[in-house]
């Protein structure tokens, strides 16, 4: 193990684990306490024998692409071209030694490309290895972005850069970042801890474009997929210094920056910043440290990657996820990781993190493992109680939740409202023993206190492992009717791209439909609805506007829609243009002359 005390106070990036001979992997399931009321995550090994696995994302075949430092290599530029400052410097390097990986749902491994450069650090700080930083989809063509290339790294005549990966495993330059950090220098570079090539580290795509985060120079670099023109979001170091940006995700409209900072490590140093698409810089979360990750999850909620806690130098074992609460609270979702670079949400909405991420070779120890959340949530579209509705009808809404798991959940329900932001709505915390359920009658009343109102609520739970079941009462002249209300997990929310049809809609005199759209993220939505004949012609649409976590009823949606006529067979199209928006639907097709409801749920 390499004495932490030959540490350069500066070193950046390419020598983070110069203190770690040996990473020592991640063996097992393991549940993770987090946060105040521990909510408990499972930790497993996803994949394994990766060579110092990086940036990471999910192509759209639902496969896992992963990005690898690789190997290293022994040729020496020395001489040749201006070398990294020792004790960091000079490198040696290969332009064979990395590869880009394809992990199947089941995690086996194949390899996308081989054959890429790949470098290591002097033996001084124990020959670090760095490749392939990170890769990024821009629809369906994958791109990577190489950081252990350049003369400067021991690859002559192969700069660091944007490369294009085809559909047959080859590939092309696309964007020479090497000459671009060249010939644009930042404000304040740091001449002790300095990379002529860069190291960049982070990829992805917003907008349509690709945006990359290089640490040792400290910027945001955009570069335009398919001439390969490269221009500059920000200089950070001339507003921030030599902070080392990163991780950076995009979220709503703005990107999320998080910084490794220098060594030692200071404990708490690391923010998250927010930057703006014409370059303003703002810190938006403080107190962490080691930052490699950055991202957000379904809900709108932050994720951070720590790499390492607890000590002054990386050390194996002491890796986190931590969430960022809207008051700035931070969250411990998973612990003991080993030394990890990075991480990306699933599509079954787990976490997935490259761990064992950094170190010398021998190679092969590197892993992906997968962060199952504990903290799980549904979403019921509606509920009431109210004291009178059309027709003099009282509605009344029973929740039932059952925990289907071996051991006892924590969960809380919040009521959101309608029509507001429902954020701040009322909210109450529950306990519930293994295998057992319980029902709350008339839940806005008995839980909420709350009467003559009506919305959407929120169940948030430590574990997968409930289900949420709703119904609503109906007391009219002629008896009691009910209606199932199921209620809506992230698998069954419409998101971006995924058009869905509510069907039998019907308006006329024996009938009408109620529509209810509910916001599942803590951001504005809009919806666009659009009401379909049984022939299939467009009989009227909306585009509406959905608060954070709110919900809107839309009653006689087809009159609401512009429709006049008589309508059966009906269709109603929902969908959303907004990015990472998230939404449940259901219509209520009602009787008119027994009150009697039907539900109906998009497909």
């Amino acid at each position: 193990m390499k004495n932490s005390n030959t540490f350069h106070p500066a070193s950046k990036l390419a020598c983070l684990f110069a203190a770690v001979a040996l990473s020592v992997p991640f063996g097992g399931n393991v549940a993770m306490a987090a946060g105040r009321e521990p909510q408990a995550a499972t930790v497993s090994v996803f994949a394994t024998g990766l060579n110092n696995p990086r940036g990471l994302k999910f192509g759209p075949d639902g496969n896992l692409y992963v990005a690898e430092g690789g190997i290293g290599g022994t040729n020496s530029t020395v001489g040749q071209c201006d070398q990294v400052v020792p004790p960091v410097g000079p490198y040696t390097g290969s332009q064979t030694g990395a590869r880009i990986s394809m992990l199947d749902r089941q995690g086996a491994r194949t390899t996308v490309v081989n054959s890429l450069p790949s470098s290591q650090t002097s033996a001084d700080q124990g020959s670090l290895v760095q490749g392939v930083a990170d890769v990024a989809f821009v629809g369906d063509t994958l791109y990577a972005v190489l950081a252990g290339a350049g003369c400067s790294h021991g690859v002559q005549n192969f700069p660091n850069g944007i490369i294009r990966v085809h559909k047959d495993g080859t590939w092309e330059m696309v964007a020479d970042l090497s000459a671009f950090l060249k010939v644009h220098p930042v404000a304040h570079p740091n001449p002790d801890d300095f990379e002529p090539d860069g190291t960049p580290y982070s990829l992805i795509e917003a907008r349509g474009e690709l945006w990359a985060v290089e640490p040792n120079h400290g910027e945001i670099d955009v570069i335009d997929p398919q001439s390969g023109a490269i221009s500059r979001l920000i200089d950070i170091s001339a507003s921030q210094g030599h902070i080392v940006p990163t991780a950076i995700a995009y979220h709503r409209g703005a990107f999320y920056v998080g910084n490794l900072n220098t060594f030692p490590i200071v404990e708490g140093s690391s923010k998250i910043y927010k930057v703006t698409l014409d370059g303003q810089i703002s810190i938006v979360a403080e107190g962490l440290t080691t930052v490699l990750g950055v991202t957000f999850d379904s809900l709108g909620r932050m994720y951070v990657l720590e790499n390492t806690t607890g000590n002054a130098f990386p050390t194996p074992g002491t890796g986190r996820v931590l969430r960022v609460k809207a008051s700035g609270e931070l969250e411990v979702i998973a612990t003991a990781l080993s030394l990890p670079t990075a991480m990306t949400f699933g599509p079954d909405g787990a976490l997935y993190v490259s761990n064992v991420g950094f170190g010398p070779p021998p190679v092969g120890l590197g892993q992906v493992v997968k962060i199952q959340l504990g903290d799980s949530s549904w979403l019921l579209p509606t509920s009431a109680s109210l004291a009178s509705g059309i027709s003099g009808i009282r509605y009344t809404t029973d929740v039932t939740i059952a925990n289907t798991g071996d051991t006892d959940a924590s969960y809380t329900l919040r009521f959101l409202s309608h029509d507001v932001d429902g954020r701040s709505g009322p909210a109450s915390n529950f306990t519930l023993s293994a295998g057992k359920a319980a029902t709350y009658q008339d839940v806005v009343s008995s839980v909420f206190g709350l009467s003559n109102t009506y919305g959407a609520i929120l169940v948030t739970a430590s574990t997968p492992d409930l289900a949420v079941y709703g119904q609503v009462l109906a007391q009219t002249a002629a008896g009691h009717f009910g209606q199932g209300l199921p209620a809506v997990s992230d698998a069954g929310y419409v998101r971006p791209g995924q058009a869905r049809s509510l069907l039998a809609i019907r308006e006329d005199a024996q009938a009408r439909t109620n529509l209810v759209l509910a916001n599942a993220t803590s951001a504005s939505l809009d919806v666009t609805l659009t009401l379909v004949s049984e022939a299939g012609a467009a009989l009227g649409s909306a585009l509406v506007t959905l608060p954070p976590l709110g919900m809107k009823q839309l009653n006689s949606v087809a009159r609401a829609l512009g429709f006049t006529g008589a309508l059966t067979g009906g269709r109603i199209v929902v969908s959303t243009p907004t990015t990472d928006g998230a939404f449940a639907a259901m219509a209520s097709i009602i009787e008119a002359d027994s009150g009697d409801a039907r539900t109906v749920m998009p497909q």
